[in-house]
């Protein structure tokens, strides 16, 4: 019984995730060069990683090295695992695109919905440290705005292109996330990733498993924004602010990385100290004396 199960259920996910595929498989190929893994026959499109976990890949396009999908299916091969995931785990089907960018200024913003914000965050480090979260502008309250600059500012690029704005609003109730940043650092349970660094378009969406096709206009959305980021140019002021909100993040990362600097910048000073004969660290010690006592009060000392 329980191999039946197994079988049956393995079958049902191939199912979804070949129906995915048939229903997205020309927009792919209008938006890149080559659909699909080398080596992989059209007819072992989408790719299985495992019983419920599905891959398609695609190359060849400008503004960006490729596009990998993701498909993260309930387990309906184990009984166990389709009762934790249907009413403990995720809710349900998901699709994630991934598309590692060429062009990119320097950003870092996401659109998450809110009851996921803590969870979605918590996995990607270039969304921690406290930066700037509010209510999205653009889809109500529902939805989250966290960005390391102005987060309205980088919200209003997508919201100045009218198909854009209109096609986030009609499938706002499929999307959970979408995050774009010129630094993305996927935390440890994320290191797989392929675009676990540097310039990324990330889109985490459910994914209506019986019309998978409801989803044509936010993945055409997704293949529209890389041409769309790679023309935006910040403005100095912009840049600025970006920069200064950076300089004062405090990511485990940043911490880590000054205390390795500063015990570098010791070791190179007791290094060079050991080096130095006797006259050398007296005339080095008496320096420092005369600096410390300029410092105090700007006592004129003659040195003999």
């Amino acid at each position: 019984v329980y191999m039946g199960g197994w079988v049956a259920g393995y079958r049902k996910n191939r199912a979804v995730a070949r129906r995915f595929y048939e229903a997205h498989r020309a927009l792919l190929e209008r938006n890149f060069h080559h659909v699909g893994e080398l080596g992989s026959s059209e007819a072992d499109l989408p790719v299985a990683r495992s019983q419920s976990e599905f891959s398609l890949s695609a190359t060849g396009r400008v503004h960006c090295s490729g596009v990998l999908v993701s498909l993260n299916l309930v387990s309906r091969q184990d009984p166990l695992s389709w009762a934790y995931d249907t009413f403990i785990g995720q809710e349900g089907d998901e699709v994630v695109v991934e598309i590692p960018l060429d062009d990119l200024d320097p950003m870092t913003f996401a659109l998450i919905r809110k009851t996921e914000q803590e969870a979605y965050t918590g996995e990607w480090k270039d969304l921690q440290g406290g930066l700037a979260t509010q209510p999205s502008r653009l889809l109500g309250r529902t939805f989250s705005v966290t960005a390391d600059g102005p987060p309205g500012q980088l919200e209003d690029i997508l919201g100045r292109v009218p198909d854009v704005a209109t096609t986030l609003r009609a499938n706002a109730r499929y999307l959970r996330a979408l995050h774009v940043s010129d630094r993305a650092i996927a935390s440890p349970a994320r290191s797989g990733s392929p675009s676990a660094r540097g310039g990324l378009l990330r889109l985490l969406l459910k994914l209506p498993t019986d019309h998978p096709e409801e989803l044509a206009l936010i993945l055409k959305m997704a293949f529209y924004l890389v041409d769309l980021y790679a023309r935006v140019k910040l403005t100095r002021a912009e840049r600025t602010a970006i920069d200064r909100t950076r300089s004062r993040l405090t990511t485990p990362e940043s911490k880590n990385l000054q205390e390795k600097r500063q015990e570098e910048y010791q070791l190179r000073k007791e290094r060079e100290w050991s080096n130095l004969t006797e006259e050398e660290r007296r005339k080095r010690e008496e320096r420092n004396r005369m600096r410390k006592l300029k410092k105090r009060g700007g006592t004129k000392v003659i040195a003999k």
